[in-house]
């Protein structure tokens, strides 16, 4: 994990941790290839988080897809 952040530059926040359904969530458009897109995933969180806090930095993204309750963005 620690490679893939510095690899891609992340610079926000992993202090919370990962949850099952953000992991099956990453499972099923990565690994299976069960969502195809033609855009990059750059970022991901919550429906809950996302609504908690109106303005957050990913409201300011392009919204991709959604599974389940974790929603995708490409950087706009």
């Amino acid at each position: 994990m620690d490679d893939l952040i510095i690899g891609m530059g992340y610079v926000g926040s992993t202090d919370i941790g990962k949850s099952q359904n953000a992991v099956d969530a990453a499972k099923f458009i990565f690994d299976e290839n069960a969502l195809a897109v033609k855009h990059r995933l750059f970022y991901m969180c919550t429906e809950d988080y996302y609504n908690s806090d109106p303005g957050n930095f990913h409201s300011t993204q392009n919204f991709i897809l959604q599974y389940e309750n974790v929603k995708f963005f490409d950087r706009l």
